[in-house]
């Protein structure tokens, strides 16, 4: 069985690659992966991911110990009829198989970037994403570095923005926008049973408070699209 699994493993990585363009750091990646081999996700998309049909993305998931699993990202451009590797990313993976991939516009550019799940904390209720932001001019991917230290990323046209939703002790609505490779928070809700909070970021960082709400009229555990005036996702 141990057998067939590694077989499957090694086909669906040269699904991703074409044989006459393998270089080292692709040959590294299939020899890292024999490691260990006891469970497996796999996505893969070529039609929707940034440039429709002229991109590919691949996400494998491997337990490589019996407590580590590791995601590896590769990202691929069609030139003349072949796929060629333009970037790639390891790290670590604390879901194992679940790693929940989407593809969607997060900077509101026209064109598809990409998520997968990490991990997860609050007892599963706040996802800890990677979050891969399409790069045009380099036809690659762009990690964004701190994209996992904020939870349940979503991209919210209202206030074109991406937020996230955190549950904490009550819970929080942050929205950021990219500068260069971060997300940078430029407005936070926070909701603690009937107080609501909202908070504006200073070009420094800061925040300040600029609204404090009392009135109990919004549902527990609300999560809001604007702070300017609050507003409730539907």
């Amino acid at each position: 069985m141990r057998h067939i699994i590694l077989f499957l493993v090694f086909s669906l990585i040269l699904s991703c690659e074409t044989k006459h363009h393998k270089n080292s750091k692709q040959i590294e990646f299939i020899a890292h992966t024999q490691k260990r081999i006891d469970t497996l996700a796999f996505f893969l998309d070529s039609t929707t991911i940034a440039s429709a049909g002229s991109n590919k993305i691949c996400l494998l998931s491997t337990l490589v110990t019996d407590t580590t699993s590791q995601s590896n990202v590769r990202f691929y451009s069609k030139e003349n009829h072949t796929w060629k590797l333009n970037y790639s990313f390891e790290d670590e993976q604390w879901s194992g198989e679940v790693i929940e991939p989407e593809i969607a516009d997060f900077n509101n550019d026209g064109y598809k970037d990409f998520k997968y799940l990490k991990g997860t904390g609050a007892r599963g209720g706040n996802g800890i994403y990677n979050l891969f932001i399409y790069d045009k001019k380099g036809d690659s991917l762009i990690y964004v570095v701190n994209s996992n230290e904020y939870p349940n990323l979503y991209y919210n046209k209202e206030t074109n923005s991406i937020n996230s939703y955190i549950l904490t002790g009550g819970n929080e609505t942050v929205f950021m926008r990219l500068a260069g490779n971060k997300l940078k928070p430029f407005a936070t809700i926070e909701q603690y049973d009937k107080e609501v909070t909202v908070s504006e970021y200073d070009k420094n960082g800061n925040p300040k408070v600029i609204k404090i709400d009392t009135t109990n009229q919004y549902e527990p555990f609300a999560d809001f699209t604007n702070y300017k005036p609050l507003k409730v996702k539907n």
